[in-house]
């Protein structure tokens, strides 16, 4: 491959010979330009290398930088009651200190990992579903508002939850409820059994 430069312009020649359509030789042209201009003219396109070393966001904030904002739109999109809010502003200190200088493009299924045990390695299956719900819920607003690209929390698997045996009603208890039950809870109760 050879360029040498005409009337202003660059000719990119090939040395191989291409024995197909027009359309390829022009596609290949247009390849090799972008390639080209890739790594010759950094500020016309941005390069792999610094996708990797910086994110896909230039000039990109911490993550924490913008938990304020989704917490506020939070409150007012879901207008959650005011013991949820308490517990959704605790979960968003611990996300602060735990997102402390990653920015949001960075965020993965590793640090969701990590994130869930160091706060909740101890805690039960529930608690602990419940800690992802709440990473989804947070990122997809994120998502929403251009702060990150993908949810890496939609991609945790929900830890099994044991169910509870059931424990049947033994007759005496039946008998002691039904005692002290008024008479229309005692019809209630006669009827469920004969249903």
């Amino acid at each position: 491959m050879t360029i040498t430069k005409r009337n202003k312009r660059y000719l990119v020649l090939l040395n191989e010979r291409i024995d197909n359509t027009d359309s390829v030789k022009n596609d290949l042209a247009v390849a090799i330009a972008k390639e080209y201009n890739r790594v010759t003219r950094p500020t016309v396109a941005m390069k792999v290398d610094d996708l990797i070393l910086h994110g896909s966001f230039t000039n990109e904030k911490p993550f924490p930088d913008h938990i304020p904002a989704l917490l506020k739109r939070i409150f007012i999109d879901e207008q959650p009651s005011d013991e949820y809010k308490k517990t959704m502003e605790n979960d968003a200190i611990r996300v602060q200190e735990f997102f402390a200088q990653i920015p949001g493009s960075r965020i993965g299924l590793p640090h969701v990992n990590d994130y869930i045990n160091t706060y909740h390695e101890n805690g039960s299956a529930n608690v602990q579903n419940r800690k992802v719900a709440w990473l989804k819920k947070l990122f997809s607003y994120a998502v929403d508002e251009s702060i990150m690209e993908i949810n890496p929390a939609q991609l945790k698997k929900k830890r099994r939850v044991a169910f509870k045996q059931r424990q049947r009603l033994k007759t005496e208890w039946y008998d002691a409820i039904h005692a002290a039950a008024p008479l229309w809870l005692q019809t209630a109760m006669d009827l469920s059994l004969q249903t």
